[in-house]
């Protein structure tokens, strides 16, 4: 059903996905907070910011996984179904094995 190698590409590319998905709000939102902390000398922005990024991160990575467990769904339900195909043809020769 998969490639050899499959389950290791997807694992690589999850971890990638997590990786960018964490880093990249946390620089952009965290270097836009550390600018504006540094123009007022404050340091509400930079915690404010962090913040933000962590809920967008999770936002991320829970949409991904609504999106893989949607993708597993459709798989399971595509093999079950082609189960179902299989015995009732299996089931349909037995049948005319025996009217012979």
């Amino acid at each position: 059903m998969f490639k050899k190698g499959y389950n290791k590409e997807i694992a690589r590319a999850m971890a990638l996905y997590i990786t960018y998905s964490v880093i990249g709000p946390l620089l952009i939102f965290g270097g836009i907070g550390y600018v504006i902390d540094k123009i007022l000398d404050t340091r509400f922005f930079l915690l404010f910011s962090v913040f933000v990024a962590y809920v967008i991160s999770n936002i991320l990575m829970f949409r991904k996984l609504k999106n893989i467990n949607h993708s597993i769904n459709v798989i399971d339900s595509s093999a079950s179904e082609e189960k179902e195909q299989l015995d009732s043809l299996e089931d349909s020769r037995a049948v005319d094995n025996n009217k012979q």
